[in-house]
């Protein structure tokens, strides 16, 4: 009851329910404090939120993974991340499931669409590894939204550092890149990319725009134009365009910084950057995971 008067936006109402349960010897646990601690956020009263996290512990109701997921989310969403990352740590050191068992138990009891909500289900789903992704990506999104790229950074070398990380994970190595080379930090950038490659990702198309475009900001025309010419010959490769349309569409793309920047230095022989290897393995690199993703494609079109 308390839950479906959350969902419908009668916090207050859930509240007022609890705390009469409570003085009748029907105590709240975990579950009905996570529900409430996420009705509060979602009604853009956070302070509540926090205060109800304070009081599961006065009340001995050890709040748990689900609990401090629902409560970093929404500090995220109203900015206080530097308190998103303090639960975090928190969590880790005291709350967090060292085993996929362990994480099954601790849902149980849960509604299963806020579960889903939260993106947490289907990583059980899919793997034998923890479902701590999630958590850590919310964090790392908004510590670039923020500007917070140091933070960001620091998270998802913690995630690196992991055994076991999901394929989903790679559209939070664009992101990460693409802020990056907007940043000017286009070496950090390069390093990333080399990571995620290692790692069996795949960039998204995009990614190499913004890196062609960091590129440009540090003055490194040369490069960037091998790079463009990479890039060309991948859109050829893979979605069968003309290259000429393909270089108009990268120029389109990037015409501001053209513009801003004057005439586009002519490369010169001999002269190849630290870049030069980055702009021939990244298509080497790039066709050959396509490949392997061809070759799965026709596998399973012929097992069905």
């Amino acid at each position: 009851m308390i839950d479906g008067l959350c969902k419908a936006g009668k916090t207050d109402e859930a509240y007022k329910l609890m705390l009469m349960m409570e003085e009748k010897g029907c105590y709240p646990n975990v579950v009905t404090y996570t529900a409430m601690i996420d009705g509060f956020g979602k009604a853009g009263k956070i302070s509540k939120s926090l205060e109800l996290l304070e009081q599961m512990g006065s009340k001995g109701v050890a709040p748990n993974f689900i609990t401090y997921s629902v409560m970093i989310n929404h500090c995220c969403i109203v900015g206080l991340l530097d308190k998103a990352y303090e639960l975090l740590e928190e969590m880790k050191q005291t709350y967090w499931p060292r085993h996929i068992a362990s994480y099954r138990k601790v849902i149980e009891g849960f509604n299963k669409e806020f579960i889903m909500s939260l993106g947490l289900l289907d990583e059980v789903g899919k793997s034998e590894s923890l479902p701590f992704i999630p958590v850590y990506r919310v964090l790392i999104y908004n510590f670039i939204k923020a500007g917070r790229l140091e933070m960001a950074l620091q998270l998802h070398h913690e995630i690196a550092s992991f055994s076991q990380v999901p394929a989903a994970y790679c559209s939070t190595y664009n992101a990460l890149i693409q802020s990056l080379s907007l940043a000017r930090k286009v070496n950090k950038a390069f390093e990333l990319y080399a990571d995620m490659t290692r790692m069996g990702g795949v960039p998204e198309l995009s990614t190499f725009i913004h890196l062609i475009k960091g590129l440009i900001t540090v003055n490194k025309w040369e490069e960037a134009l091998q790079l463009s010419d990479s890039f060309c010959q991948m859109c050829n490769y893979l979605l069968h365009m003309d290259c000429t349309l393909c270089a108009l569409l990268t120029a389109c793309d990037t015409r501001r910084y053209l513009q801003s920047s004057g005439p586009i230095p002519t490369p010169q022989n001999n002269s190849a950057g630290r870049y030069n290897s980055y702009s021939s393995n990244l298509l080497t690199e790039f066709l050959q995971s396509s490949a392997v993703r061809d070759d799965d494609r026709n596998k399973k079109s012929h097992h069905p």
